[in-house]
This record gives C-alpha cells, structure tokens and sequence, in this order.
C-alpha cells in the first residue's frame, strides 16, 4: 500500500521549474477531556491576545555526540515566550537550554492558546508546572511517544494506538530521516523557533530564520508535531468519531507504558513486525519526509496540475510500482534532501 508523504506547491507550468514549498496547516484538535487540560489551567485559556511579536536569530549553541546527553540549545523567541518566562521565578534556560521535549511542550502549549491573557499572572505562574504536566501526559504512552521517558527520546515500532500515537510515530520517522540526511541525532542539532502572531490573533510557529538546513528541518519536525497534537486536542475535546485508520482523537491510560507507572508493554503490545529492513534512504520534503528500504521499496514522484500551478506529490510504495501508478522513482542527490534525481523501478 503506498504512503503519500507530501504534496509540495510548485511553479507555474509555464515556467517548468520545480521549487518546492513545506506546508503545514494547524488545524484544531480536541478531547472532551482535553488532552492538556490540567488542574493548573484557568478558564482565562482562550481569551483573545494582541501581541506584538519580536523575532531574533540563531543562538549559540554547541553539541555533544551522546544523544541523550546533549547541550544543544533550542532558542525559542518571541513576545509570549518573554512574557511566560519574564516572572523572576522562571528561568528563560529552562526552556531554551533543553534539547529534546520541553521546548517542544512550549510549543505545543503556545499552540493551545495557553497564557492567551499575556500578562495574566495565574498563566505565568501555572507555565512551568502546565510544562511538567504535558511531560506526564504525552510521554511513557502508546508505541512511540516517548516510551521509555524523555531520557530516551522517542523510539518505538509496531502499529500505533491511536491519533496521538500515530502523531508520535510521525516525529520519529521525521527525526529517522535527519540522521539518515545529516547523520546526526536530532538532539544534537540546535535550531531557533518563532512564536508569532498575527493581527487577527493567529497563532504559528516560524522556523525559516535558521541558517543551517539541518536546523531548520528539525525545527519543522517539531513544529509539525505540535500543530498535529493541537488538532488531535481540538478534535477530542469535539467529541470527532475516530479516524479509520489511526482511531481515537483521545488518549487513553490503558496504553500508559510500564515506564510511566501504567500497564502497558510496548515490547508485547505493539504488533511489531521484524523484516530486517534498513531503512537509510529518505523520501518526501520535511516535515513530510520518511524513511524507507530501496531493496523493499522506493520513493515515487507524481505531478498533478492546480489551475496553473503544478504539484508534486511524493509516495513511498512497493518496489516495481511507481511506474506502473503513472509515477517516476527517484533518489535524493548526494547530501542534499531536498534534491532528486530520477532512477528506474526497482527490481
């Protein structure tokens, strides 16, 4: 069965040029019992803000080959970012010294509307601990979200167990492909994030301002999982029936890991399939981008039209396929993702 890995804009076909855009579109995401809701938050959550947003560039940082041990920094900028940790009792390096899952809980947190009242007091003084509570909630859970803690980072297999968990699976495969792209882990990449907004009081995260490519693509990974769990919430707490492929918009604490204090083993519980698959070749843009095994599959390209904008959508399917769907396989181009070169069908 293939898997559509992205649909990426391009130029006009008179043109006959292909430039290829990210697209991500944050849509909600829901619970009725909302994902994030916690004892901390106020009912002031969702009030509208109008912010003025400060944009600043690549911070310093350095990195160690340990994975689980790096120094890396995630500098997150902007007006809600120093209005959270302004208050003397935070600390702006808690959020911008940590590699790994607190920033991005700030940024799923931000995409929440979480601290909406700017300078509401309960939202700064409730940041930290709404921080230490989404840690408790989207992690030791299901087949990937961080099954073993964040010490770890997010690994897992099998089948995931619902939306949230699917969403998990999404980041590791992204982070799979920045080390198959950069060989680095993503820990070790250090990138800045954006938190704007706009006048009519939208919400986005901005990652363009990097500088190097491998930060930016990290920074859309995480950006992608935080827009995608903002919708898995909305669609929850909505009470949205489940997804035919992936089910419930909600979490549940059955599949709480052992790790977590819950009953659930990944190791016996996740229908992992052992193929013996080496997946180092990468398919799609970021954060639309997978890994997959050429001897097992290949990466297929096809372009559909928009009025007079061509789009190029990339699949991973069975080997000996691509063809055959009106598509062509290609490869990237040595050291560079998002360059591609055509081959035949693999036999």
């Amino acid at each position: 069965m293939a898997i559509e890995l992205s649909r990426i804009a391009l130029v006009p076909r008179e043109v006959g040029c292909a430039k290829s855009q990210h697209a991500s579109a944050l849509g909600g995401l829901a619970h009725r019992h909302s994902l994030f809701t916690t004892q901390n938050l106020r009912e002031n959550k969702n009030r509208t803000l109008k912010m003025k947003i400060f944009t600043s560039f690549l911070a310093a940082a350095y990195a160690k080959s340990v994975m689980h041990q790096s120094d890396v920094k995630r500098a997150l900028t902007g007006q809600w970012i120093s209005d959270m940790t302004g208050s003397p009792r935070h600390r702006r390096a808690d959020i911008d010294g940590e590699a790994g899952f607190r920033p991005l809980a700030a940024m799923m947190l931000y995409l929440q509307d979480f601290g909406a009242a700017e300078t509401d007091p309960q939202s700064v003084a409730s940041f930290e601990s709404e921080l230490d509570d989404l840690e408790l909630k989207m992690t030791n859970y299901g087949c990937y979200c961080w099954i073993q803690g964040t010490a770890d980072g997010v690994i897992g297999g099998g089948k995931t167990k619902d939306m949230v968990d699917h969403h998990c699976k999404e980041l590791y495969r992204c982070y799979k492909c920045v080390l198959n792209d950069y060989s680095a882990n993503y820990t070790d990449v250090a990138y800045t994030v954006d938190f704007t907004e706009d006048d009519s009081g939208n919400r986005a995260l901005e990652c363009s301002n990097n500088v190097k490519q491998d930060s930016e693509n990290v920074c859309e990974c995480d950006k992608r999982f935080a827009e995608n769990i903002a919708r898995a919430e909305e669609d929850c707490s909505a009470n949205k029936p489940d997804d035919e492929m992936f089910g419930s918009h909600c979490m549940a604490e059955e599949f709480r890991t052992l790790n977590g204090g819950g009953s659930f083993n990944p190791r016996t519980s996740c229908d992992k399939q052992f193929h013996g698959h080496d997946k180092e070749n990468c398919c799609g843009f970021y954060p639309n981008r997978y890994p997959y095994d050429k001897n097992f599959s290949e990466c297929c390209r096809s372009n559909t039209f928009l009025d007079a904008t061509m789009i190029q959508n990339f699949s991973v399917m069975p080997a000996g396929t691509c063809s055959g769907r009106g598509g062509e396989v290609v490869e990237n181009e040595s050291g560079d993702p998002h360059a591609y070169f055509v081959v035949g069908d693999s036999n």
